[in-house]
């Protein structure tokens, strides 16, 4: 691993068992702008934005984090004009992020750390990098154009070896609305294992990169497997050779997940009708196992009162607005005004388990998964989603209240 020396700029190469204290970077990569490994080395192109880039995070990390050296950017600390050694990078970023003191995520298209408006709109979140730079450390900091503070997500107060740091507010529910990643995930990233694969895939919809081969390749880490990186190749094939290498390491049957969009959600069903001729199907087909035939007469009820609640759900979320744009009459003080993006976060998070759960159960009994069912135990996750419906029940009373503009 190849760290730069945030003192002199210099470059020194480290294996795992004696890489010293380190700060990753994470930024919008601008083509033709970037500082190489050659002009940090030669200090080129010094009036380049790339190189000033560079030398902004060395400078942050000189006079915000002590006790710090070393930074890890991927411009300069990575040779791009070696295969070998782009290919290795790619496979070992994830872990590099994770074992960072700490992540600073440059956004330079927000301007002051006060405009969440700008942040909320920042190519930084529409960038297929990002997303395992925003999810592998335990601690991301965000940081405005002028090197200001905007916020964290994940720990704070200091870095996994004491390190002590300036995080900012934390901003996991903000940033929760603008990817739609749970919260708990944003905290912790080992949380996402009960989710699928696809549901995880479903983070890059909307992100770009410069090379197609990219959308694969920067999921690897989040995934936790290694492939060969083959510029060249095509999208198309470096997703399947992705999905090829998922399903061999995962621990459950990929052939259950199945992406959100081609399942009926809540959002999705019209009226009763369709989910009523799923149940019906799936009891019949699969007479003779009673347990199945319970479930199957219980979901039409269950899904057309989970309709409702995200029915109603929609109406209070519409009334409030994005988190980027609150209304006027919310631009209050104190904790109340703090608590209106926590309570959006909250309930986006509570959403986003109803529709898998509302999804796993309708492609259940569509696909007669008699063990998945069974396995999951149709009493606990009843019970799961009468809790689920409670809280939003709860968190939509207190939106309400301030939607109304009465005191909390």
């Amino acid at each position: 691993m190849r760290l730069l020396n945030v003192h002199d700029l210099s470059f020194r190469t480290f294996h795992s068992k004696d890489t010293p204290r380190y700060v990753t970077a994470s930024h919008r990569w601008r083509e033709g702008t970037e500082a190489s490994i050659k002009d940090v080395q030669k200090q080129r192109g010094r009036d380049k934005l790339g190189y000033k880039k560079v030398e902004g995070f060395a400078q942050y990390v000189r006079e915000h984090i002590h006790h710090v050296d070393w930074l890890w950017i991927d411009t300069c600390c990575i040779n791009q004009e070696s295969d070998r050694e782009v290919s290795e990078a790619i496979n070992s970023m994830f872990k590099w992020y994770r074992d960072a003191e700490v992540c600073l995520a440059y956004l330079s298209d927000v301007n002051t750390p006060s405009d969440m408006i700008a942040f909320s709109h920042s190519e930084w979140f529409g960038r297929g990098w990002t997303l395992q730079e925003l999810l592998a450390p335990h601690t991301v900091i965000f940081l405005a154009q002028n090197w200001e503070v905007v916020g964290h997500k994940g720990g704070s107060g200091c870095g996994p070896s004491g390190v002590q740091v300036r995080f900012g507010p934390p901003i996991e529910a903000v940033i929760a609305q603008i990817t739609g990643i749970p919260t708990y995930v944003l905290a912790d990233y080992n949380k996402s294992k009960g989710l699928t694969v696809n549901q995880r895939l479903h983070w890059t919809k909307g992100r770009e990169t410069l090379c197609e081969e990219d959308l694969s390749y920067c999921l690897l880490g989040l995934f936790d497997i290694n492939m060969p990186v083959i510029y060249g190749e095509g999208g198309a094939k470096a997703r399947h050779r992705l999905l090829q290498e998922v399903e061999k390491n995962a621990t459950h049957d990929v052939e259950q997940e199945v992406a959100l969009e081609d399942v009926q959600t809540p959002e999705r069903v019209e009226g009763d009708s369709s989910v009523i001729a799923v149940a019906t199907l799936a009891a019949q087909t699969c007479d003779g196992f009673a347990e199945l035939r319970k479930v199957c007469q219980t979901l039409p009820g269950r899904l057309h009162a989970l309709n409702n609640e995200v029915t109603d759900l929609a109406v209070v979320l519409d009334e409030v607005g994005t988190l980027a744009v609150v209304p006027q009459h919310l631009r209050r003080t104190g904790s109340e005004q703090a608590s209106v993006p926590l309570i959006l976060g909250e309930l986006t998070t509570k959403l986003t388990h109803i529709k898998s759960m509302v999804a796993t159960l309708t492609l259940a009994c569509s696909r007669s998964q008699i063990p998945l069912l069974q396995a999951r135990g149709w009493s606990k996750v009843q019970s799961r989603l009468r809790t689920l419906q409670d809280d939003i029940r709860t968190q939509k009373t207190q939106l309400n209240v301030i939607v109304s503009g009465s005191d909390v």
